[in-house]
């Protein structure tokens, strides 16, 4: 599964990087620190389940121009768990935890010189990891990732941001009576450096 990672990354990085040579100043990189809720909507006999955990990320972004640019991420969801009810009403354990690795295309609208809103959309490499009771599924594919953030810049090259994000990770391999979709909304605030 990392192998295959890898394996469409190195292409995505060999056509960035001579883009961040010949300008630089454009080139940024950013950590994420935030709030991730996970949502598994699950079928017949089994609960609908849903809780949160802290999610780590970084992301290196690269502007085209002042309006439009790329972006590159990695961001973890951690693990969800907790404590669900059957129909029958018996008590259920349960885990939700995802990871992904992005390519967004991203706009931007500037309020001010230093405060800009953004929006994202592009594609996710996800890994995604359900357990209910003494079921458990996990999957990896590609899906949409949609976001938007507002982003303040402050001295020369320092900025944050929050962001707000929406992923599917139900995948094509869950069985649509136990496992129906597996969403992750994310919240977050970065810090960034841009060169």
């Amino acid at each position: 599964m990392k192998r295959l990672t890898l394996v469409w990354l190195m292409p995505l990085c060999s056509l960035i990087l001579p883009m961040t040579a010949v300008g630089a100043e454009d080139f940024a990189i950013e950590i994420l620190v935030g709030r991730a809720k996970h949502d598994a909507n699950v079928g017949l006999f089994q609960p609908n389940v849903d809780g949160d955990d802290t999610s780590i990320g970084i992301r290196g972004t690269y502007q085209l121009n002042k309006y439009w640019g790329l972006d590159l991420s990695y961001n973890d969801f951690g693990e969800a768990s907790g404590r669900s009810r059957d129909d029958a009403g018996n008590p259920i354990d349960f885990s939700l935890k995802g990871s992904t690795v992005e390519l967004n295309f991203n706009g931007r609208v500037f309020i001010t010189d230093r405060l800009s809103l953004i929006a994202r959309l592009g594609a996710s490499r996800y890994d995604s990891e359900v357990t209910i009771g003494a079921e458990s599924e996990d999957d990896d594919g590609f899906d949409l990732v949609l976001g938007a953030a507002i982003q303040y810049g402050f001295f020369d090259h320092f900025f944050t941001s929050i962001d707000y994000s929406w992923r599917d990770l139900t995948g094509g391999s869950f069985n649509a009576t136990r496992f129906d979709t597996y969403e992750v909304t994310n919240l977050t605030v970065s810090l960034g450096y841009r060169f």
